[in-house]
């Protein structure tokens, strides 16, 4: 089913009538006014990703936050949930990726349903500093300008 006709039929279901991708293939999602999904879509429609802002680059401040954001990659998030870096925001975020040629409404729904609760959990956790947050914004500064000169030196970093 293609990501156009699941939409609008979740458009229905979650009572938003505008729910639909942009001639450029995005669109985005408030979840109860505090939390913001973005869905977009390649050329050909056929690959849909879904993505949710985890926290902005400058607070995360030492290796042991980013190791328990990667030891989540391999055992804590649901399905191919992962976290990633968009370099372009400055931002953590969460993602998974969908090929639409293989995914029907009801998959879709329970995908995103799965994305919205393993955001929704994520977000306390750094609310919570079960992730540390540093207010020093000079360290701050520091770390996230030497997190994007590793992201420009390697490669194999995904950027968004």
């Amino acid at each position: 089913m293609d990501i156009d006709s699941i939409l609008a039929e979740l458009a229905i279901e979650l009572g938003l009538p505008s729910l639909a991708l942009s001639n450029s293939g995005t669109c985005s999602i408030m979840i109860d006014e505090k939390m913001k999904v973005d869905l977009e879509a390649n050329e050909t429609r056929d690959i849909v990703r879904i993505i949710g802002n985890v926290n902005a680059l400058a607070s995360i401040v030492d290796t042991e936050q980013y190791k328990s954001f990667l030891e989540a990659n391999l055992s804590s998030l649901e399905g191919n949930i992962r976290f990633a870096i968009d370099s372009r925001a400055r931002e953590l975020i969460m993602f998974t990726q969908l090929d639409m040629l293989h995914v029907d409404a009801n998959e879709f729904k329970t995908i995103l349903e799965s994305f919205v609760n393993e955001l929704e959990e994520w977000l306390k956790k750094v609310g919570n500093s079960d992730i540390q947050r540093v207010d020093s914004s000079a360290q701050n500064e520091e770390i996230s300008n030497a997190m994007s000169n590793a992201m420009d030196e390697n490669p194999f970093a995904m950027k968004i």
